[in-house]
């Protein structure tokens, strides 16, 4: 599994952040010594910290990247025994172990007279709308 890091598309994605990592301390380096040198300001102070910090981040996600294709390579490789299981049907639950269902309740609108006069209200709003 290790070897498969070793290939040449995988070759050439550390070439890369090498290479980017390098040029990024590189251009860390150039804007210290602009930092230092008498045209310089604080801002390439800035800039001399921010470079290596990109090249550091660089790193890091790659790392990272190679860790999760290998977890993922990992996962593909195993056998899934929660999807064998899944294809099974299950067996039906007995109704006495499920929950009471929850009975409706007295509608509102036998209790309060103006509630029932506004539904009758919106039923008929909804049926000329549906007779356009």
């Amino acid at each position: 599994m290790r070897s498969r890091y070793l290939s040449p598309g995988w070759l050439a994605g550390h070439v890369l952040v090498l290479v980017v990592a390098l040029v990024c301390g590189w251009l860390g380096w150039w804007q210290l010594e602009r930092a230092l040198s008498s045209t310089g300001s604080g801002l390439n102070l800035g800039y001399a910290l921010q470079w290596p910090l990109f090249g550091i981040f660089g790193i890091v996600g790659w790392i990272r990247f190679l860790r999760m294709e290998s977890t993922r390579a990992d996962e593909d490789e195993a056998p899934e025994p929660a999807a064998a299981q899944a294809e099974q049907p299950a067996e039906p639950v007995a109704e006495k172990w499920l929950p009471g269902r929850p009975k409706p309740a007295a509608q509102d609108a036998d209790l309060d007279p103006e509630l029932a006069e506004y539904n009758r209200y919106l039923k008929q709003k909804a049926e000329q709308w549906q007779q356009r």
